[in-house]
């Protein structure tokens, strides 16, 4: 049964996103003792991870909801909750793009504080979308 679950696309995505997950955490913990730049460093490692589970995987799962025909239904509780999932997680890479962006691996660490409140929504869409993928997977792997 495990063999099978690593077989299936998703799961890649699943552990990219957990591993996303834990950078995110270690990174606020870093934010925590004001060791701003490497927080910075942190987080950029975690947007790539999330980044890539999103190009690599969810883009073909989400464009494969479309090439079928009736595939994409909004009356559908699953593919109604995949799309809220997809739609928050775009906006999160777009937030977070956006975010590592202005700051541009500067060393000067004080124009970031002004964006603390763009941050702080980012990593909170960031754990909602987390969570919504999770309960995606297992309500399609039936775990």
């Amino acid at each position: 049964m495990a063999a099978d679950l690593l077989s299936i696309p998703s799961t890649y995505s699943l552990i990219l996103e957990l591993a996303a997950l834990v950078i995110l955490w270690t990174g606020f913990a870093i934010q925590r003792r004001r060791t701003y730049r490497r927080h910075g460093f942190t987080m950029s490692i975690a947007l790539a991870a999330h980044a890539v589970a999103i190009l690599t995987v969810m883009v073909n799962t989400f464009r494969g909801y479309f090439a079928v025909p009736g595939g994409a239904n909004f009356g559908d509780s699953l593919f109604l909750l995949i799309f809220i999932h997809a739609t928050i997680g775009v906006v999160v890479l777009i937030l977070g793009i956006y975010l590592v962006g202005a700051w541009g691996f500067r060393k000067e660490t004080k124009g970031c504080f002004k964006r603390k409140r763009i941050m702080i929504a980012t990593f909170t869409l960031w754990m909602v979308a987390i969570l919504l993928g999770v309960t995606i997977y297992a309500w399609i792997t039936g775990i």
